[in-house]
């Protein structure tokens, strides 16, 4: 069904409401995490000991976290620099590319990776279209960047369309 595309495998308030017991059970190794209000606010360069606590949690479950965000460069290079985390910059999500290169490099199949973000139209359908677990998280801030905000006026009306209400946690696949 055309709505499947869209919807997350698990919706949750926050990256730190992440079950990684859960990740280790079901076989994921490696996790890929958008960076721009997901973890650190789109309009802020101060990564929270709360984002670098959580990466330290994932690390020490033995999966691989990866940064992998559309954003320039040097503001990914940066922040994965203070997450102590490899990224991919101008990752082109939800095209399917990056999210290739990180499997490849990492020697797993669609089984064994996930994808963390805060937004639909490009995490999740990204992550949805290589049949990886896909991870929705509420966005860290109202501000995004001028891409993030557009995304977010089409976002309205695909969360209407798929019939996910903001609020509506679940963290079963």
């Amino acid at each position: 069904m055309i709505k499947d595309i869209f919807k997350p495998d698990i919706y949750i308030k926050d990256f730190s409401d992440l079950d990684l017991n859960f990740l280790k059970t079901i076989g994921i190794k490696v996790i890929i995490l958008d960076v721009d209000n997901t973890l650190v606010p789109a309009d802020s360069n101060v990564v929270d000991e709360k984002a670098i606590r959580f990466i330290k949690q994932v690390k020490s479950a033995k999966i691989i976290p990866i940064i992998v965000s559309n954003n320039k460069k040097s503001r990914v290079s940066y922040l994965s620099n203070k997450l102590n985390c490899e990224y991919i910059s101008f990752s082109l999500k939800p095209l399917n590319i990056s999210f290739k290169k990180v499997m490849k490099k990492y020697n797993v199949i669609a089984g064994e990776i996930c994808i963390m973000g805060d937004q639909i139209l490009t995490d999740i359908l990204g992550g949805n279209r290589l049949n990886i677990v896909t991870i929705l998280v509420n966005p860290i801030s109202k501000k995004d960047n001028i891409y993030g905000s557009v995304i977010r006026i089409a976002e309205k009306f695909v969360y209407k369309f798929i019939g996910l209400k903001k609020g509506d946690y679940y963290e079963k696949l």
